[in-house]
């Protein structure tokens, strides 16, 4: 190489080598794109699909591989990867162990096998992810503890199954795991049946499991032996897309100083990277890439490995990964703490609180930290404290003399960082190691800070590195460092300023306050919104530090009055949790095993593809082979929000390297306005735009990688129109669908119904508005109105949307896609296609989760693919990025809401109740209609209210369309009545709780829509759940607590649900299926639901088996298709057991009619196996075939007696309703706004169930599934009508740890549905997803709690409450309460006037669940916090002095920054 230092790159290897599992790949010069990722290599060089792509940014786990290699030294290291992020190149001289590789054909590995058992998949998709973290774990350690399960899996994500069965199944091989826990009641047995479940070691004993295990480690032994401890330098070169592309891997400092300058010189473009995790996002999300391109991998490069501890710190190589970092600095701190050296490693200690929440395990095994450093983010974890701890950074270059390294030593609070990702870093230099100091002496402290939406894996809100020193009581020298106030890490030398010389003690905290609200200011308009709650964390931090410092020394702990110290070990401080408990309780099937057959309905079996899902072997869309000749597409979308189309020019993606075809709107061949109910969306858009993500056209490439890169090279001009995004915006606009075609023409939707003689020939919302103005005029009658907003959610199912397209002879074509509908799926592909649908074939296997998701929006990227593929005779393959799905596909419908509601002051009875619904339809209709349908249906949840007018709108906004989601506008009319009742309560002087309790639904009651209540199951399980929960011993110690505790609250609430079962639309209650005998005793079922994870199939499957009276094992479904059921409709509305279940029975029912007499002749008169049941219907087929008896069948089934007419408002609209309860614990740290959710206690009725793990697990992923919804999950949408949450990095999910700690389910035991359903069963997939709510409850009275302390403290104060929040040096005096103008609060008494308190034009409205202790005067009113309860809404709903002073202005703490749409 020209300009190369003599000697230092010979020896190179120019071939890549790697094993997965166990086979030796060796690849050459071009033999493999330098850019493909291990994830890409492994699908599609390897066929290995069990690795999954959930969403190619290292957010979810779903492609966690486990890479083994060995260190210098030779010790073997075994690390959980990303594998969607790691460079191919990577690999080199290392080991890949996929899911496929831990198990052989006739046994699972113990980490499979307890997955699996314990009933830890449901959709399968992020099963093999869990499988291979902890598959992982099992290999880097003889011994873990419950903890370190739990923290291993940080960087999965599941949507499916609520964590619960996931972490017990793996629990098991814990240590410390709890002997006799009541893990799998539901099951039948605990510890997944085995003798010993105390740890790892009991897999080994005595079992021909255990003896594979042994072979199996032993042959993984064999082939890590085979790892070289050190490798030549690597030089591979391949192309990307027809483009040079250079992997150089060098071991040591001065070679990466001469590819460097050798590129420096020549102007090649070169990128260093390490763990690849900052510049795959980069290339794909920022486009910042350009070609010939050159990858320079300090991975090995022994200068950038090394870690040295002195005497005062410790050097780091940049390239030493994060998990590294993170093991050394404990290992090191709890050293000094051994040798009573606690003050030396403070320093040490908040890097390791930091590391903890730094991204998941994933993550940090590869991620380095110079790379960390260098690229700058302003939101980095770790930057503020290396600023805060005066850090230096050692800089290497190649000095003008050959041979010679030159090195700079830069310390980072030294104007290191210069802007937006921007450092102190010439272009010829390279970190080379970071040096961290240890404290001077023990009177110098230092912590750190982070706030995010989630603590586990997620980017800092705000974060913080704080240091002081002190000589005696005096600061003599101090730093504090911020991320996320500006666009880089910065220091705040004011604040160092005006602490120099002051001696520590409370009084300068004010000061302190006030220096920051100067030199920290942000604007509201400020990128990343969040101004007043970002202003509001840096002070608490400071608060949170002041504490903590005083805390910390002897000599200062006066300082800390009582009650503030318990903020310093929340459970969402630093790294402090607890274990997750679960308990779960069901009743068992009259019979006993020895009695019935393994399986049949009723028993707790696992689902039918557990193993499947454990070992890869599930075949998803996506993992099926590919055809030969098949392409690739990708969607081009719209980037507009509302524009007409000036041009389209594909000229340039022509130019792409595998570039076939770009179609668009002229290439359809039958119609192009398709849609879900109404033809009212184009396929592809021709003259105008109506979002952003709206499809303009695919391109057709052949690979995944030339299709995105042609893509983005076509051009598209706009003219930009004005556009409607939000909820408000369209009310403004009157901008709304119609509710056609029942009601074409309408826009506004009623239901409700009034009882009042007087009114009864009024209309229904004139006649409820008459009755609420004589109501108000009545002093014995309470008036609540208010306004609340519940914000979108995201579906996030684990597997994007994928379909493929394959054309065959005379027009016929199957389309095998991620659907819930593929009737719908061939509907639409045979209206683009202008093609009959007896020629299409709509397929589903499995889905990688849906939860409605896939209900509509499935069939349109159908639709596109198919346009294409008919164009090009060819199949074709269109899976979208996580980006793109979440930005093109809709989600959960955000709701505005405005309530009027009335009660009786003395009996507390709910009189009457009024409210206006408008949901965010989005571009289009899609089921935006029903959904308003069903959240009018549910706005009274489980009260009786005799008066009700619930009136609808459905806003037409540039988004977007909004479509189905679990609970399907169910879970937002119910959200909306417990904040009604939660703001009536407050203005009658009760408890929400007690309130409820008054009102609940009892026998004979009416609903608003006529329907008469048959079950007294809600009262019923009201009064179990107080009892089981003990409900009123923990109400009164919460109230203790938050007595004793200023900056930490708990609070607690009980929430209940009616959900109605059935499709509102009654033709849509219907269902087929096809069912055959063979002559060997086993049965093929198929039918038309659709399994996603919710166990379908399996519970199907058990009504068959119980029909034949053989095991489930004799029973197989193998797809949904619309070749064998036709004119199917959508797995959806939790009755897909419900009515295929019946639809099975009576295709067995008639089989049975031809089959009896033979079954009559060959039962012997107890078979007591499995194998005497197989063997009867065996005998009894082949005798029948011989006859010439019909051994197949179809089954057809309807939904009896329901009906609605809406232009009558007549009918009966469910056929039943599902019940349950849920009484729920938070903690809320009042400083942050985190929280996390101490206990909750569920019980749900699900009649007789078909199956009780199954339905158990049903109920706690629907639960944390609506956790997120009323907490942590918001969807935020730019001005300009761009999705910014669209991806896990932006879009927070629960993870495991955000569960509750101590999750307690039952289901109610001997409660048969009274409606004839299957078994006496009753449906459960949406109905517990309200249940989350009750955190969100929870949380409001620890707000409340927070709120009632502020009061308290200022009622000798000279304050006011202004503008939502406390302000001081006002001229107002409070003593007992406030003076009140129209900015101020009349605290005086308990209620507020006219059930709200107008601040600065805006309702702030302060409320809690909890009544007001005795030893507070004050107790606030009713406060409006819109949905969910992040931990911005949580923070400034609890008043002090901090967070206070940063609110100026006209400020509405419960809606600002909330999603626009």
């Amino acid at each position: 190489m020209e300009g190369s230092v003599e000697g230092s790159v010979e020896d190179l290897s120019s071939t890549l080598f790697f094993w997965v599992n166990g086979k030796r790949h060796d690849l050459k010069h071009d033999k493999v794109d330098p850019e493909m990722t291990v994830l890409e290599y492994l699908r599609q060089k390897c066929r290995l699909t069990g690795t999954k792509l959930g969403c190619g940014e290292g957010g979810c786990g779903a492609c966690t591989v486990m890479v083994s290699s060995k260190t210098r030294s030779g010790e073997l290291v075994h690390k959980s990867i990303n594998a969607c992020l790691a460079p191919i190149c990577s690999l080199h001289g290392t080991a890949v162990t996929t899911v496929e590789g831990i198990c052989s054909e006739k046994a699972l590995h113990p980490v499979q096998q307890a997955l699996s058992d314990s009933h830890g998949s449901q959709c399968g998709y992020c099963t093999p992810g869990f499988v291979m973290s902890m598959y992982s774990l099992w290999m880097n350690r003889d011994h873990f503890n419950e903890s370190d399960i739990e923290d291993g899996f940080d960087g999965n994500l599941c949507r499916c199954t609520g964590y619960r069965p996931i972490l017990d199944a793996f629990k098991t091989f814990a240590d410390d795991v709890h002997e006799g826990r009541e893990s799998f009641p539901a099951a039948g047995h605990a510890c997944n049946g085995r003798k010993k479940c105390r740890g790892k070691e009991a897999a080994y004993e005595g079992s021909a499991a255990g003896e594979w295990l042994k072979s199996h480690d032993a042959e993984a032994k064999r082939l890590f032996d085979k790892l070289p401890s050190s490798l030549p330098p690597l030089h591979y070169v391949g192309r990307h897309l027809g483009s040079p592309v250079e992997w150089y891997s060098p071991n040591t400092l001065i070679d990466v100083l001469q590819i460097i300058r050798h590129h420096h010189l020549k102007n090649l473009p070169l990128r260093l990277v390490v763990g690849n995790t900052e510049r795959r996002i980069e290339k794909f999300f920022k486009r910042n890439h350009q070609y010939p391109l050159s990858l320079l991998s300090t991975s090995r490069v022994a200068e950038l490995l090394e870690m040295h501890w002195e005497e005062n710190g410790v050097r780091i190589g940049c390239s030493v990964d994060l998990s590294t970092v993170l093991m050394s600095f404990e290992e090191k701190a709890n050293e000094f703490r051994r040798a009573n050296l606690e003050w030396k490693r403070r320093i040490l200690q908040a890097y390791v609180n930091q590391l903890r929440w730094f991204a998941g395990t994933q993550i940090r095994n590869v991620a380095s930290l110079g790379g960390n450093i260098v690229t700058a983010s302003p939101i980095s974890d770790l930057n503020p404290l290396h600023v805060a701890a005066g850090c230096t950074l050692r800089l290497a270059s190649l000095a003008e003399s050959v041979g010679e390294v030159s090195y700079r030593d830069k310390r980072l609070d030294k104007n290191f960082f210069t802007g937006y990702r921007k450092v102190d870093v010439r272009p010829n230099e390279v970190a080379v190691s970071l040096f961290i100091p240890f404290p001077r002496d023990s009177d110098e402290f230092f912590f750190g800070f982070k706030q995010c939406r989630r603590r586990e894996d997620d980017i800092a809100i705000v974060n913080a590195g704080m240091r002081v020193k002190l000589s005696g009581d005096i600061i003599v020298d101090s730093c504090f460092s911020f991320g996320g106030m500006a666009p880089f890490t910065i220091c705040c030398p004011a604040l160092s300023t005006y602490f120099a010389g002051k001696p520590w003690s409370r009084e300068i905290i004010d000061g302190a306050l006030e220096v920051m609200d100067k030199a920290l200011h942000l604007p509201h308009n400020v990128p990343g919104g969040q101004a007043e709650y970002r202003q509001s964390l840096t002070q608490s931090f400071l608060f949170k530090f002041f504490l903590q410092v005083s805390a910390s020394s002897h000599r200062l702990s006066s300082a800390v009055q009582p009650g503030e110290e318990s903020c310093l070990s929340h459970l969402t401080n630093n790294f402090v949790h607890e274990g997750v408990r679960g308990v779960q309780h069901s009743c068992f099937p009259s019979g006993t095993a020895s009695q019935e057959a393994k399986g049949q309905a009723g028993q707790s079996t696992k689902h039918m593809a557990g193993d499947l899902h454990v070992t890869g072997k599930a075949v998803y869309t996506d993992d099926m082979p590919l055809l030969p000749d098949e392409l690739h597409c990708e969607l081009l979308v719209s980037t507009k929000a509302r524009a007409k189309i000036v041009s389209i020019d594909a000229s340039a993606a022509e130019l792409v390297p595998g570039f076939v075809d770009f179609t668009s709107a002229k290439d359809i061949p039958g119609v192009n306005w398709v849609g879900s109910i109404l033809p009212d969306e184009e396929v592809f858009a021709t003259s105008q735009v109506y979002c952003v993500g709206q499809p303009l056209g695919v391109v057709v490439a052949t690979s995944p990688a030339a299709a995105k890169e042609a893509m983005f090279a076509v051009k598209v001009a706009y003219e930009e129109l004005p556009a409607v995004i939000s909820i408000e915006d369209a009310i403004h606009e009157r901008s709304y669908f119609d509710f056609g075609p029942a009601l074409p023409h309408q826009t506004a939707l009623t239901v409700g119904r009034v009882t009042s003689e007087r009114h009864r020939h009024m209309d229904k919302a004139e006649a409820l508005d008459a009755l609420m103005k004589e109501l108000s005029e009545d002093d014995n009658v309470a008036i609540a109105e208010g306004e609340i907003y519940l914000g979108g959610q995201e579906h996030f199912y684990l597997e994007p949307h994928a379909t493929r397209v394959e054309p065959g002879e005379n027009d016929e074509y199957i389309v095998t896609s991620s659907t819930q509908n593929p009737s719908k799926t061939q509907k639409l592909v045979s209206m683009v296609l202008g093609v009959p649908r007896h020629k299409i074939v709509s397929k589903c296997k499995r889905m990688g989760g849906g939860f409605g998701g896939k209900e509509t929006r499935s069939c349109f990227f159908s639709a596109y693919a198919a346009v294409a593929s008919h164009k090009l005779k060819r199949p074709l393959r269109l899976v979208l990025d996580r980006d793109v799905d979440m930005a093109t596909s809709g989600q959960r419908h955000a709701f505005l809401a405005r309530y009027k509601v009335a009660a009786d002051k003395t009996t507390k009875k709910l009189l009457a109740a009024s409210v206006e619904l408008f949901n965010n339809g989005g571009w289009s209709t899609d089921l935006s209609v029903p959904v308003c349908e069903r959240a009018l249906f549910h706005c009274e949840n489980v009260y009786f209210i005799p008066n009700t007018s619930f009136v609808g709108h459905v806003c037409k906004t540039n988004i977007p369309s909004n479509t189905a989601f679990r609970g399907f506008g169910g879970p937002q009319g119910m959200f909306v009545c417990e904040v009604y009742m939660d703001h009536i309560a407050r203005e009658l002087g009760t408890t929400r709780e007690a309130l409820a309790h008054e009102n609940l639904y009892r026998i004979g009651q009416i609903t608003p829509y006529g329907q008469e209540l048959d079950e007294d199951h809600v009262f019923v399980m009201w009064q179990k759940i107080l009892q089981t929960s003990d409900y009123e011993n923990r109400r009164k110690a919460i109230e203790q607590f938050n007595l004793a505790n200023r900056y930490v609250k708990r609070g607690l609430s009980i929430v209940g649900t009616k959900f109605g079962m059935s499709f509102t639309k009654t033709f849509m209650n219907q269902a087929g299926a096809l069912v055959h005998v063979y002559q060997d005793g086993t049965v093929l079922v198929t039918h038309g639901g659709t399994e996603m994870g919710q166990g379908l199939h399996t519970k199907v499957a058990q009504v068959a088996a119980s029909a034949f009276d053989i095991p489930l094992s004799a029973i197989y479904i193998s797809e949904t298709s619309t070749d064998k059921v036709a004119n199917t409709h959508p797995t959806a509305a939790s009755v897909g057991s419900d009515i295929n279940g019946f639809a099975v029975l009576e295709a067995c029912r008639k089989i049975l009619e031809g089959l009896g007499p033979y079954l009559s002749r060959c039962r012997t008169p107890q078979p007591t196996t499995d194998e005497e049941r197989i063997s009867t219907l065996a005998k009894a087929a082949t005798l029948a075939h011989f006859d010439r008896v019909n051994l197949s069948a179809n089954g057809f089934y309807a939904t009896p007696d329901i009906s609605w007419d809406w232009v009558k408002y007549t009918g009966k609209p469910f056929y039943y309703f599902g019940h349950g309860v849920a009484c729920t614990e938070v903690e809320v740290d009042a400083l942050t706004g985190d929280h996390k959710v101490i206990r909750a206690d569920v019980l749900h009725d699900v009649g007789n169930s078909l199956n009780p793990v199954i339905d158990i697990g049903q109920i706690e992923g629907a639960f944390v599934q609506g956790l997120g919804l009323f907490t942590i999950e918001q969807v935020v949408f730019n001005n300009n009508g761009h999705l910014f949450t669209k991806g896990p990095g932006t879009y927070k999910i629960p993870t495991a740890l955000d569960i509750p700690r101590d999750f307690r389910v039952s289901l109610l035991p001997n409660a048969p549905s009274k409606s004839s359903t299957i078994h006496s069963s009753k449906g459960v997939g949406e109905p517990p997803l309200f249940l989350g709510s009750s955190a969100y409850f929870a949380i409001k009275n620890a707000c409340y709690a927070a709120q009632r302390d502020a009061l308290a403290s200022l009622a000798s104060h000279s304050c006011k409450i202004s503008g939502g929040g406390l302000s001081q040096g006002t001229t107002r005096t409070l003593t007992n309460g406030c003076e009140s103008d129209e900015d101020t609060i009349d605290t005086t008494d308990c209620a507020s006037t006219n059930g709200h308190t107008s601040l600065n034009g805006a309702q702030s409205e302060l409320q809690t669940g909890d009544p007001p202790s005795k030893a507070s005067p004050l107790s606030p009113p009713y406060f409006r916090m819109d949905g969910g309860a992040t931990s911005e809404r949580i923070r400034l709903s609890c008043w002090d002095d901090m967070n206070v002073r940063v609110r100026k202005g006209d400020f509405d703490a419960a809606r600002h920054w909330a999603p626009l749409a």
